[in-house]
């Protein structure tokens, strides 16, 4: 019997590679973005959202494009799950969360819709917003990464090289319930 072999697409992709953290790189990342502090300078902050962004990132596999696409409706906490709308190949998914994922997020929301942002819990809301009520952008996400980057020792190359915050998404499966619950 012959077996039909589909031809090769004539793109070339790029030989990247992504960087996969190690268990005490990971545990690193989670706790210095625990200590980060706000500036007082800075009144539009993304700083706040940090730490369970990087927890979502890394529990679910979600692109960051796709995490800060959700808006409050899609997150349901009572199916335990975060329905995505806007994703890389345009198809709508179920994204189930789990407890502890659950308890970090209910944790964040309960602290952000405390701040004196107008309509921060509307159902058409960003769920991650910055301090003032702007839907994070990735180069601030990237940037505060990349101080984190920093304070772990973990090299940034830079240039795309990585490591990016799309790495986050990348885990050793083994240790993703040690540091889930610690937001």
């Amino acid at each position: 019997n012959e077996c039909y072999i589909p031809r090769m697409p004539k793109r070339q992709w790029p030989e990247f590679i992504p960087y996969v953290f190690t268990h005490e790189q990971i545990e690193k990342i989670f706790k210095e973005s625990d200590k980060l502090i706000i500036p007082n300078t800075n009144m539009n902050c993304v700083l706040f959202a940090i730490p369970a962004l990087l927890r979502l990132l890394y529990s679910t596999g979600l692109r960051i494009s796709e995490a800060l696409s959700i808006k409050n409706e899609d997150v349901d906490f009572g199916r335990q799950r975060i329905i995505l709308k806007k994703t890389k190949n345009q198809m709508q998914r179920l994204v189930p969360l789990h407890p502890s994922l659950l308890d970090v997020l209910r944790q964040f929301k309960e602290f952000r819709d405390k701040m004196p942002i107008k309509e921060v819990s509307a159902p058409k809301g960003f769920f991650f917003v910055s301090t003032i009520g702007k839907p994070l952008n990735h180069t601030s996400v990237y940037n505060w990464f990349k101080k984190i980057l920093k304070e772990c020792s973990i090299p940034h190359l830079g240039n795309k090289h990585g490591p990016r915050i799309q790495d986050v998404r990348y885990p050793n499966k083994n240790i993703i319930q040690t540091f889930l619950g610690k937001a």
